[in-house]
C-alpha cells in the first residue's frame, strides 16, 4: 500500500475499500475489499447520480461508490440497520 487514505478517518464505519478502473482492473484493495474482488463486475453496474455517487446494500453491508473519470472507489461499511 503506497499512499492509501486512512479509511477509518474518512469513513467511520469503513470495513474495507476496493478501487478499480473502467476495465475492471483492481488498483487497490484494503480490508474486506481484498476478499471481495469478484464484486467489481456488480459494482460497475450500479447506477450513479450526476456527480458519480452510488450506493449498494446487501447483507447488512453498504457499499458507497464514487466514480471520477476512469476510476471507481467502493467503500464497504456496516449498514447499521
Amino acid at each position: 500500500m503506497s499512499m492509501s487514505l486512512n479509511l477509518a478517518e474518512m469513513v467511520p464505519n469503513a470495513i474495507g475499500m476496493i478501487a478499480f478502473d473502467n476495465d475492471g482492473q483492481i488498483i487497490e484493495a484494503v480490508g474486506i475489499g481484498k476478499e471481495r474482488k469478484e464484486d467489481v463486475l456488480q459494482l460497475q453496474q450500479v447506477e450513479l447520480d450526476d456527480e458519480g455517487f452510488g450506493l449498494l446494500e446487501y447483507d447488512n453491508i453498504q457499499v458507497l461508490i464514487y466514480k471520477k473519470e476512469e476510476k471507481t472507489v467502493a467503500v464497504y461499511t456496516h449498514s447499521g440497520k
